[in-house]
């Protein structure tokens, strides 16, 4: 993983959270977090997103919508993918925290809010 929109590389990064830490990242996560099976697929598959974005999204993100104890929504603006909203869902519930899923939100980048 380096730095300028390089793209999630799996075998460099790995399930485990200490691997942030371990990466070349510019930028460091505020907590540890671990991603699901599930989380890892729709990063290293849909090409469209960016680990940094993932980064930027759970580092600042625009909005955290807390729908449950154990499911927490952060949402972020990406100007360099349309302006369109990346929602990464976390549960907060588990240690580390753990990405359960993530994708382009439609409805938050129509403007709902």
């Amino acid at each position: 993983m380096q730095a300028g929109g390089h793209r999630f590389d799996p075998d460099t990064l790995h399930q485990r959270s200490a691997c942030f830490r371990k990466c070349n990242c510019p930028t460091s996560l505020k907590s540890d977090f671990d991603f699901t099976k599930h989380a890892l697929k729709r990063l290293t598959h849909r090409r469209e997103i960016e680990f940094d974005w993932v980064v930027r999204c759970l580092d600042d993100p625009d909005h955290v919508v807390k729908v449950s104890p154990n499911s927490w929504h952060f949402l972020k603006r990406i100007p360099e993918f349309g302006n369109r909203v990346l929602k990464v869902v976390v549960n907060p519930a588990t240690h580390p925290p753990k990405i359960v899923t993530l994708h382009f939100d439609r409805d938050w980048s129509r403007g709902a809010e």
